[in-house]
């Protein structure tokens, strides 16, 4: 996501348009794991930067949450960079000690270099790159921690800051990345179907001097006590929960392909005795509708897609 946050009548290339942006990865709130991938202007000012709160104060933010997918234990990996034109040092991102050293030996442009094209840290240009960081497995530190978490976090292996870390650190012309899986092996011409949401919450911003008392990051934790993310994550679990009450089952369809067939049949055998992907949501699976999926669900499917017996049921069997 390239989030570009400012107002609608912002000069996109000035000071307060799309040079300022910030980006995060919120795992969890109040206590709860919500795993929301977010981005947001870096204080809230807009068009002439004044330090109070007016009409064209861009002081929300945007978030990014993973829904579903077919495959229910998937693990989300977060990235974010920086690009610039200058390239290195200001085209930068967080990186693991480890990958690096993968990326050294699976870059398919330059082998052995452990850097992306054009000498970078951050822009993963070219297919390779980008299914490699697609892939990486990071959650990477949110950005205004740029200066400060590989010292703080030794023990984590991130790469030392960016020499430009305060200039990325407190806003910059960013990019983050939101990936998830494993899956199983996808063939050309298949698909797969997933569901995210992408959210607004309002009022990150609570206090316009925010910035000012730290305008070059070096006590990221000060800043970050006062962002608001609670209209954010209220929203995010909202679609989530609005997705899974309200979403169209089809019974039956286990694969989520929009009708029934063998396929589903083949594939409730493999989640049931073969330790495949599960259905989801688990309930379409659950033709009977005596709250489990097992062995009784795949003698109704036979006996519905081979010899026309009753209609599937909408199933309560739970994930």
């Amino acid at each position: 996501m390239d989030t570009d946050i400012m107002h609608i009548d912002e000069n996109p290339y000035g000071p307060f348009g799309c040079q300022d942006d910030i980006t995060g990865f919120l795992r969890m709130y109040q206590g709860d794991t919500v795993n929301i991938a977010w981005a947001a202007d870096n204080d809230g000012h807009g068009i002439t930067g004044e330090q109070v709160w007016t009409q064209f104060s861009p002081r929300s933010v945007i978030g990014m949450k993973v829904l579903h997918t077919p495959n229910p234990n998937i693990q989300v990996s977060f990235n974010w960079w920086d690009s610039n034109q200058t390239a290195y040092p200001r085209d930068w991102g967080p990186w693991k000690q480890e990958n690096r050293a993968k990326w050294a030996q699976e870059n398919c442009y330059i082998p052995g270099d452990s850097l992306f094209p054009n000498g970078v840290l951050g822009t993963p240009g070219g297919d390779c790159s980008k299914y490699f960081i697609m892939s990486n497995g990071e959650i990477d530190y949110d950005q205004i921690f740029s200066c400060v978490w590989s010292n703080d976090h030794p023990d984590e292996g991130w790469l030392p800051p960016s020499p430009e870390c305060a200039n990325l650190a407190n806003g910059f012309d960013t990019r983050f990345l939101l990936s998830f899986g494993p899956f199983d092996q996808i063939a050309p011409g298949d698909s797969l179907n997933f569901a995210v949401a992408y959210v607004i919450g309002e009022t990150l911003h609570v206090d316009p001097l925010n910035l000012v008392h730290d305008p070059n990051m070096a006590h990221p934790d000060s800043y970050y006590a006062k962002l608001y993310f609670g209209d954010l994550v209220k929203n995010a679990l909202r679609a989530e929960k609005f997705y899974h009450n309200s979403y169209t089952i089809v019974p039956g369809d286990a694969n989520a392909d929009g009708v029934v067939d063998m396929v589903d049949l083949i594939y409730v055998i493999h989640y049931l005795f073969l330790k495949g992907n599960s259905p989801l949501p688990l309930r379409v699976a659950d033709v009977n509708a005596d709250c489990m999926v097992d062995i009784e669900d795949v003698v109704y499917l036979i006996n519905y897609i081979l010899r026309g017996g009753p209609p599937l049921l909408v199933g309560c069997a739970k994930s």
